[in-house]
C-alpha cells in the first residue's frame, strides 16, 4: 500500500479536505473493514476533516477517544434533507475537546442548535456558516467546559442578541466574525465571568459593544472591519478601564 495512503489513515485525515480525500477513505468504518488490523488507525485522537454523513455511531464507536474533530458539510449533503441530523451522534464522543463544524456556505433558513448533541467535555467550539438563531446560545452556555468560542461566517444570523439567563462560566475567548448583528444586549449582567479576549471581525452593523463584558476580567478587545459605533464604544471603554487593551485594525 502506498505510504501516502497509510499516512492519511494513520493520522485520520488530519489537515485533509473532503474534496482531496477519496470518498471511500472518508468513512473510517469502511477503512477498518478493508484494512488489516496492523494498518488500521491506532486509536486516533484527531479526525479532520470528515463530512456530515460520516458522523455515524458506527464511525465514532471505533474511535471512542477522539479529542479533536473537524466536520464539513458538502453541497450534496446540504441539498439532502436532514443531513445535520448526523450531528446528534457527536454525543457519543465523551472525550471530545475541540470541535470545528463548517456548514455549506449559502444562505439558508435559520436552524436550531437543539438538533445537535454537543459533548459536555468540549473546550473549544467553532461554528461556521450555521445560520443559527441567537437564542440557541443558551445551549452553548450550558456546555460547562468551553473556554474558546468562535462564531464565523454567519454562524448566527439575527440582528439582535439578547442574553437573559445565559452564563458562559468558563469562556475566556470569544470571536464573532462576519455577522449582521446590530444590537447586543443583556438582562443578565454576569454572563461572561471569565472572558479575557473578545474579537469582533466584520461586524459592520454592530452599534455598541455589550458593556457587561467589561464587568468580567476582560483585558483585550480586537476590532477588525468594524462599525464606527463599535469603535466609539471600544475607545470609551479603553478610557474607562485603564488595563484594557483595545486593538483596532482595518485590515486582516
Amino acid at each position: 500500500m502506498p505510504i501516502s495512503v497509510i499516512g492519511i489513515l494513520e493520522y485520520s485525515l488530519v489537515e485533509a479536505s473532503p474534496r482531496t480525500v477519496p470518498s471511500h477513505l472518508r468513512n473510517p468504518s469502511i477503512v477498518r473493514r478493508v484494512l488489516p488490523q496492523s494498518l488500521a488507525p491506532r486509536d486516533p485522537q484527531t479526525l479532520s476533516t470528515i463530512t456530515f454523513s460520516s458522523c455515524t455511531k458506527e464511525v465514532f464507536s471505533i474511535m471512542p477517544h477522539l479529542k479533536k474533530v473537524g466536520i464539513s458539510e458538502t453541497k450534496e449533503e446540504y441539498n439532502s434533507d436532514g443531513s445535520s441530523e448526523c450531528l446528534k451522534n457527536l454525543v457519543n464522543l465523551f472525550e471530545l475537546e475541540t470541535l470545528k463544524c463548517s456548514f455549506y456556505r449559502v444562505n439558508r433558513e435559520a436552524q436550531n442548535l437543539y438538533s445537535y448533541a454537543l459533548p459536555s467535555n468540549l473546550k473549544k467550539l467553532t461554528l461556521i456558516g450555521s445560520f443559527l438563531l441567537w437564542e440557541n446560545m443558551a445551549f452553548v452556555a450550558m456546555l460547562p467546559n468551553v473556554k474558546t468560542l468562535k462564531l464565523k461566517s454567519y454562524a448566527f444570523q439575527e440582528p439582535k442578541w439578547e442574553l437573559t439567563t445565559e452564563v458562559f462560566r468558563c469562556l475566556k475567548q470569544l470571536l464573532i466574525d462576519n455577522t449582521i448583528l446590530v444590537h447586543w444586549e443583556a438582562t443578565n449582567t454576569d454572563g461572561f465571568p471569565c472572558l479575557e479576549h473578545l474579537v469582533l471581525r466584520s461586524c459592520k452593523s454592530l452599534e455598541e459593544i455589550l458593556s457587561d463584558v467589561l464587568d468580567c476580567i476582560l483585558n483585550r478587545i480586537e476590532l477588525h472591519y468594524y462599525s464606527e459605533f463599535a469603535e466609539k464604544s471600544a475607545r470609551e471603554y479603553e478610557e474607562q478601564y485603564g488595563g484594557l487593551d483595545v486593538v483596532i485594525r482595518s485590515d486582516w
